[in-house]
C-alpha cells in the first residue's frame, strides 16, 4: 500500500514539475467541497403544527400514539402522563400517580393499557379507558428513563 502511493506521487511530481507548487491534480479537485455560498440544499421545509395543544405545566418528554390510533400519551416534568383521543386532541385522563418527572410513555399492544417510567424509580401500567393506575414496578435503584414491550 506504501509503495502504491508512493508512486502516485511521484508520478503527480513528475507531471507538475519538481516543485509542483500551486497546481491541483484531478483527483485533488474531486475532493473539494464547493465554497459555502455555492452549495444549493435540495430542499426546502416549512412546517407549521396541524395543532398546538397546551398539555403540561413543564417540558414534555416523550410523546405516544396507540396501535389502533386512538390515542396519544404524553409524559412530562411536571410529574403527570396524560392520555389524549385522536384525532380531536381532546384531553381523557391525567396519570398523576408519580413522584417526580414522567421519562418515557408506551401503549400495549392492545392499546387498552399505557405504561410510564419515571425519576421516582418506578414504572406504572394503567388502564387507558379509565385513567387508573393498575401495577407500580417499584426497587428500581435509579430513573425508569426508557420502557420497551415484547408482545407474543
Amino acid at each position: 500500500m506504501r509503495y502504491a502511493r508512493r508512486r502516485e506521487r511521484d508520478e503527480i511530481r513528475e507531471e507538475e514539475g519538481e516543485g509542483g507548487e500551486g497546481k491541483v491534480t484531478a483527483k485533488e479537485e474531486e475532493k473539494k467541497e464547493p465554497p459555502r455560498e455555492e452549495r444549493k440544499t435540495t430542499c426546502d421545509l416549512s412546517l407549521e403544527p396541524l395543532v398546538q395543544i397546551d398539555a403540561h405545566k413543564t417540558f414534555i418528554l416523550r410523546t405516544a400514539v396507540s396501535s389502533n390510533s386512538k390515542y396519544m400519551a404524553t409524559g412530562a416534568g411536571d410529574n403527570t402522563a396524560k392520555i389524549w383521543s385522536l384525532p380531536s386532541f381532546e384531553h381523557v385522563h391525567t396519570l398523576s400517580a408519580h413522584q417526580r418527572w414522567v421519562w418515557d410513555v408506551e401503549f400495549s399492544g392492545d392499546s387498552n393499557f399505557l405504561f410510564t417510567g419515571s425519576s421516582d424509580n418506578s414504572a406504572r401500567s394503567w388502564n387507558v379507558a379509565q385513567g387508573e393506575a393498575i401495577c407500580s414496578f417499584n426497587g428500581h435503584h435509579k430513573s425508569v428513563i426508557s420502557i420497551c414491550l415484547l408482545e407474543h
